[in-house]
């Protein structure tokens, strides 16, 4: 069985729970790559965009607990989701993390 290692910040363990602490610092990871290469900017804002099978993936855990822990940063107003589909049948949301200091707002886009 293979071993990997998942980065979080400790206080946002605590805060929101390690699952959702490590989803955080995945979505920083990439956002900060797609500022860099200037992709998926919309509304001012640079995004990181997946499925909930690609979070279940990448953090090694069920769809289901991928799609609480995404719900559950929203609902603590840390995790915006917007939705810029490029197709009708594209399955992926678009997620930014909300600065400390940054008001709420509702995010959309062509559906």
């Amino acid at each position: 069985m293979s071993r990997s290692i998942i980065s979080l910040d400790r206080e946002e363990g605590g805060r929101y729970g390690y699952l959702e602490a490590a989803l955080l610092h995945q979505l920083r990871l990439q956002i900060k790559v797609n500022k860099m290469e200037g992709r998926h900017l919309h509304n001012g804002r640079t995004w990181s965009v997946a499925t909930y099978a690609d979070i279940a993936s990448t953090l090694r855990v069920s769809v289901g607990q991928a799609r609480r822990a995404v719900k559950n940063l929203a609902e603590a107003d840390v995790l915006i989701i917007g939705k810029f589909k490029q197709k009708m049948c594209d399955q992926s949301h678009w997620y930014a993390v909300r600065a400390a200091s940054e008001p709420s707002v509702t995010v959309g886009g062509p559906q």
